[in-house]
């Protein structure tokens, strides 16, 4: 009887920590489909998309940002930009190449300029402020080469799938949970 019991007790804790497990994996899976705050961009060359970006300092996790890519920037993050050498110095601008942001449109802090761009192990820091998703654009581009310039992807909310996995998982979550409160 004392067996029956505390296998009853054990099932009925089990349920709580499924569904617990579970909801962290809903937002672990989302976490990882947004571009994390902290991006690396590597040495540059002359061939499109010119930089690749990274979400680590070792150069991986390659993040599919340029215009025409998988993932976006989200207007309502900030995000830091570290150059990874010295070659082809990085700059970021909405207003096109070697061409002073508007302030009204992001705010950048950090080192270097529109002209001059970020060099090895400096940063940059980039803030939305009425930036426009479906009307402005966000360029990137070496200030030492004018062929050397793109453009970011920019959204104003995350990705329908980020939203999908959520749910999805959640509905999942619920689902569970209430077969198992059923038996």
């Amino acid at each position: 009887m004392i067996i029956t019991r505390h296998n009853s007790a054990f099932s009925l804790l089990r349920a709580p920590f499924t569904l617990g497990a579970i909801c962290f994996l809903a937002l672990c899976s989302t976490a990882t489909a947004l571009v994390p705050s902290t991006i690396y961009v590597s040495a540059g060359d002359f061939a499109s998309p010119y930089y690749s970006f990274y979400e680590n300092s070792d150069l991986t996790g390659l993040l599919d940002i340029a215009t025409g890519g998988s993932e976006s920037l989200l207007t309502s993050e900030t995000y830091t930009f570290i150059k990874d050498s010295s070659s082809h110095p990085f700059y970021i601008s909405d207003q096109g190449y070697n061409a002073q942001s508007s302030t009204f449109n992001i705010t950048l802090g950090g080192d270097g300029s529109s002209t001059s761009g970020i060099r090895g192990g400096e940063s940059l820091t980039l803030s939305f402020n009425n930036f426009n998703a479906e009307t402005d654009t966000l360029s990137y581009y070496c200030s030492s080469h004018s062929s050397m310039l793109s453009s970011f992807n920019v959204a104003a909310v995350p990705e329908s799938s980020s939203y999908a996995a959520v749910f999805g998982l959640l509905g999942l979550s619920i689902a569970l949970a209430r077969r198992k409160i059923r038996h």
